[in-house]
């Protein structure tokens, strides 16, 4: 019995730890395992905002058709969430019936007011500036002539609704129908 203890006993101060290598390439390889994690949540992430960005187009857009058909069918001015980051008060106010909270741009939500954001125009040939040509990239003219749109500008992924084709890939529209 003794000699059975002394053995154990002898045995456990001659068993080692792991040595310094070892552990270096253990942490390494979490290390590796969790850029890799990291980085599929980020672009998890900007899917997600580009999600919200869709339904929130959607809901600009379900707040507008009512407007329309409540005032003759003319729309709110044309306005974005691009300088100041949020909407004008006079859109406020024209949606407030359909639209309490007028949905902003995720990032808008978390800081300051950049190239990213919500708008809608009516798309004509009259107004230079409502010709809607910006959202082609090389600029071909007007697009969806005469038609309302929400558009989101600046995007983080190319994915996302394109009712009025754009040819920025980072423009999300969707027309309001008549």
């Amino acid at each position: 019995m003794v000699v059975l203890l002394e053995r154990t006993m002898l045995r456990k101060n001659n068993e080692r730890g792991f040595t310094l290598i070892e552990l270096l390439v253990v942490i390494s390889i979490i290390g590796l395992l969790s850029s890799v994690v990291l980085t599929s949540l980020n672009s998890a992430r900007a899917r997600a905002r580009d999600s919200v960005r869709a339904q929130n187009l959607t809901q600009i857009r379900n707040a507008l058709i009512p407007y329309a058909a409540n005032n003759n069918g003319t729309y709110p001015a044309t306005d974005s969430t691009f300088t100041t980051g949020d909407w004008s008060a006079a859109t406020k106010s024209a949606l407030a019936p359909y639209l309490p909270n007028i949905p902003r741009d995720p990032i808008l939500n978390q800081g300051s007011p950049g190239w990213q954001g919500y708008g809608f125009m009516t798309c004509d040939s009259v107004s230079p500036n409502n010709s809607c040509s910006w959202l082609n990239s090389p600029q071909t003219g007007q697009l969806c002539p005469g038609e309302m749109i929400v558009w989101a500008y600046n995007t983080e992924t190319s994915n996302g609704v394109r009712q009025c084709p754009a040819t920025y890939s980072r423009v999300m529209t969707v027309v309001v129908p008549r």
